[in-house]
């Protein structure tokens, strides 16, 4: 091979790490960019050491071992390239390969001149039949070690149009069926019902999967309390990753059927500018995503654990968005004018239970200190100009400490004690709502 051609291609080995080096610098990932840097010129130093900038024989031989490690700096970079959105996860693949490129020539400036008298069985066949076989026996092992289906017997299923799921099966560790024929979890609704019954739709923050959720809580208070009222009873039909737009198809579809009198809408900020998400194979997808990338992330052990290890998740897909809060809100004022519609046809009465983003580190010291306190302002004022039941959880949250009332830093839930102290809330709801002229003595006609 020509020298000049060869000292090209050498330089070219060590120019590529200044793509993920830019990437890391402009996506703010300093500390990764350090780690970049510091590997780049440790294995610099050691090549100009080893080496001498000589040229060891065969360079055939070398050119086929630079072109097989650049391998997966192509995949990496296809996966990069193909994503809606540069992320740390997939840049730093891209660095990662990369630097295979560079220690495969500091690996053959030093030790290339021992391969002189191999053959290319010995040389380039045999290591790259191995770690090819490796990755199958890998990939082969995982699927026959690991359960064959991960979500063990639960199953859900998409709508015709794939714009939102419903569970068709979950069981508990004993067996029991825990959805319902409406596809979510919890008791079977009784077709027919005494007293009030209340529907509360949502995403994971009414978190139907726990025993201890601000729904069971109110209806435990509304137990205890003893009035005269009619008996209320509280269906949670909240479905978790919901947006809002997914939680008013699933109540004008799915949920037709199913009679109420009260439409409590868990209103989370953090729904409304979610995609039309769908499951495939019990998956969450995300349609902002290419499906390809989703599949091998899914299905692939190998890939999935290379990209885990480069900080790559599935909630690198499902945390993307394509809006802001701001640009969704007209959508989500929408989206409650259409709820609100469809159940003033099934004659009931609509309150919303507005739950805040509590991310804060720990004490908000006041509703004006909330970052999003004019998106609620919002709500409230459209709920106000149509006389819709209104109740907003920020004031009992501002001047407490949040962090036991959710469950880490990083998963925004509430945990038991935080459930306990809303679910009080939502019955002040709806002690107010039940006081509705619209919900006078229906108890009693019932």
């Amino acid at each position: 091979m020509p020298s000049l051609l060869l000292a090209a291609l050498r330089l070219l080995c060590w120019v590529l790490p200044a793509w993920p080096a830019a990437l890391f610098l402009l996506g703010g990932a300093r500390r990764r960019l350090a780690v970049l840097l510091a590997v780049w010129l440790a294995l610099a130093v050691a090549r100009i050491l080893s080496a001498r900038w000589a040229r060891p024989r065969p360079t055939s031989v070398y050119v086929v071992h630079l072109a097989l490690c650049g391998i997966p700096l192509v995949l990496s970079s296809c996966w990069l390239l193909a994503g809606p959105v540069v992320t740390v996860g997939s840049t730093t693949l891209v660095a990662a390969s990369c630097v295979l490129l560079l220690l495969c020539d500091a690996l053959w400036a030093r030790l290339g001149h021992r391969t002189a008298s191999w053959g290319w069985l010995d040389a380039v066949v045999l290591p790259a039949t191995s770690v090819l076989v490796a990755l199958l026996a890998s990939e082969i092992g995982v699927a026959v070690l690991r359960p064959g289906d991960p979500f063990g017997a639960n199953v859900a299923a998409n709508s015709p149009d794939r714009s939102y799921w419903y569970i068709v099966r979950k069981a508990d560790t004993g067996g029991d069926e825990l959805a319902t024929t409406f596809g979510f979890l919890g008791p079977e609704p009784a077709a027919s019902y005494a007293g009030l019954r209340v529907l509360v739709i949502g995403d994971s923050i009414p978190d139907a999967s726990r025993a201890v959720n601000f729904p069971n809580v109110a209806q435990a208070l509304l137990a205890d309390a003893k009035s005269e009222r009619a008996e209320i009873e509280i269906v949670n039909a909240a479905i978790s990753s919901y947006s809002l737009e997914q939680i008013k198809r699933f109540y004008t579809e799915r949920l037709a059927g199913l009679r109420h009198d009260v439409l409590v809408v868990s209103l989370y900020l953090d729904d409304i500018n979610r995609e039309l998400r769908y499951r495939k194979q019990n998956y969450l997808y995300t349609p902002s995503w290419p499906e390809w990338m989703q599949d091998l992330y899914y299905r692939s052990f190998v890939g999935r654990t290379l990209l885990n290890a480069a900080g790559f998740t599935e909630n690198t897909f499902l945390l993307y968005r394509t809006r802001g809060y701001a640009d969704s809100l007209p959508a989500a004022l929408r989206a409650l004018d259409e709820i609100r519609a469809q159940a003033t046809r099934r004659r009931a009465v609509v309150a919303i239970f507005n739950v805040p983003i509590f991310d804060w580190p720990d004490v908000l010291p006041t509703s004006g200190a909330y970052r999003y306190r004019d998106m609620h302002a919002a709500f409230e004022g459209w709920a106000r100009d149509r006389r819709v039941h209104y109740r907003d959880v920020l004031p009992v949250l501002v001047g407490r400490d949040i962090r036991p009332l959710r469950r880490s830093p990083i998963s925004i839930h509430f945990s038991d004690e935080g459930h306990r102290l809303v679910g009080a809330e939502l019955k002040q709801l709806l002690d107010e709502v039940v006081d509705d002229e619209a919900l006078r003595d229906r108890g009693r006609r019932r």
